[in-house]
């Protein structure tokens, strides 16, 4: 309401299959998709959200895990004591531009990248 944009695409919360959800996915992916909601998983964790991490580790994980796919969704936290993550997207971005990459906003247009299901 506060931007005026109706979302049409989601993340889970841990992903679309996790420990909290494993029963009970199927039937949340089913009415969210019923709703006309695309969702997306990712193929690249930053692991930006663990205790201590630094800029370096985060840069290193990121550009160490794209170069192993064709077509990355890379997971970050956009939380506020995440400072460490916006050090290191200047260098992230700035590596993968500079090896070739592109970077885009998803739309649920896109073909969704998601887990492997039961």
């Amino acid at each position: 309401e506060t931007t005026g944009v109706k979302p049409s695409i989601f993340r889970f919360p841990g992903g679309s299959i996790n420990a909290y959800n494993e029963d009970v996915y199927k039937d949340i992916i089913q009415e969210m998709e019923r709703r006309g909601f695309t969702y997306f998983d990712w193929n690249v964790a930053s692991s930006d959200a663990a205790p201590n991490v630094t800029a370096k580790t985060i840069t290193h994980n990121v550009i160490s895990e794209v170069s192993i796919h064709s077509r990355s969704i890379v997971l970050f936290h956009d939380s506020h004591w995440e400072t460490e993550t916006v050090t290191a997207l200047d260098g992230i971005i700035r590596n993968l531009k500079n090896s070739g990459y592109a970077f885009d906003r998803l739309t649920n247009k896109d073909k969704p990248l998601v887990f492997s299901h039961k």
